[in-house]
């Protein structure tokens, strides 16, 4: 485990643990399978419980399992959570869980059982946009078959808080994308998106397909999602997407609208 010794947990709300590496999607502008591949590598599950049990003697009971997709390989991530829910049971406190995975869970009733059970309380979830043909210009097809607000609803209901990756400026977005996310978001009750530009980091995908169609913006390398884009779009200006992307972020943040939601 980690010399978590070395440091002042103080300094910290929570703990921290990977149990696998990898992805086998490979969504267009994802940089996880560049760095890591589509091969799920997994950690043996008690070095995973042993990490687990030693940030809950060192006071830590709010872990982060920080894989980029935590049900990549399901079979592993059932078997994990038996021993979590067997754990969880063993300690003084009350100990629960946030993770990363994808959309498609809500297909499995047996998975949300064990992970509503073993206490996981939030997911990051990439669901990108309502517009399926963006889903599938940017080989995000797991998302695009899935009825996306009953997905949501399905998660919601087992108590789970839904952290949503959001984006526009996707090359099937046009100008009314910027309203379609506004009323998506609303009809979801998605509270807290983490909602940016399209942006290409380079070794993905997509860098490689917009450096070929001359699309790429060479001084803006890495780019920022929350304030400019390194793309230039295929269905609206740059100018456009910056200044309407603002003007969305406003809204979807003003208190009416996050009480809506």
């Amino acid at each position: 485990a980690p010399r978590w010794d070395l440091l002042d947990l103080d300094d910290y709300s929570g703990g921290m643990v990977q149990t696998s590496r990898g992805c086998p999607h490979d969504c267009e502008f994802c940089n996880v399978v560049s760095l890591f591949g589509r091969k799920m590598r997994l950690k043996p599950i008690d070095h995973v419980i042993t990490e687990i049990k030693k940030l809950a003697e060192m006071g830590k009971y709010d872990i982060f399992i920080s894989d980029d997709n935590f049900i990549g390989n399901r079979r592993y991530a059932r078997e994990l959570l038996a021993e979590i829910i067997k754990l969880k049971k063993e300690l003084p406190k009350t100990i629960r869980f946030m993770t990363q995975l994808t959309l498609n869970v809500a297909e499995e009733e047996d998975l949300l059982d064990l992970l509503t059970e073993a206490n996981f309380y939030c997911f990051f979830i990439g669901i990108e946009t309502p517009n399926k043909d963006s889903l599938n210009s940017i080989n995000k097809g797991h998302n695009a078959k899935l009825d996306l607000l009953s997905s949501i609803k399905k998660i919601h209901s087992r108590g789970v808080f839904i952290i949503s990756g959001m984006i526009v400026g996707i090359d099937s977005d046009d100008s009314g994308i910027f309203e379609a996310q506004l009323d998506f978001l609303s009809k979801a009750g998605l509270t807290l998106p983490m909602l940016g530009m399209l942006i290409a980091l380079k070794g993905t995908k997509l860098w490689n397909r917009l450096e070929s169609e001359g699309r790429l913006l060479a001084d803006l390398e890495a780019g920022d999602m929350f304030a400019v884009t390194n793309v230039i779009p295929k269905l609206m200006g740059k100018e456009e997407l910056e200044r309407e992307y603002k003007i969305l972020l406003k809204r979807v943040f003003s208190p009416g609208e996050f009480l809506i939601r």
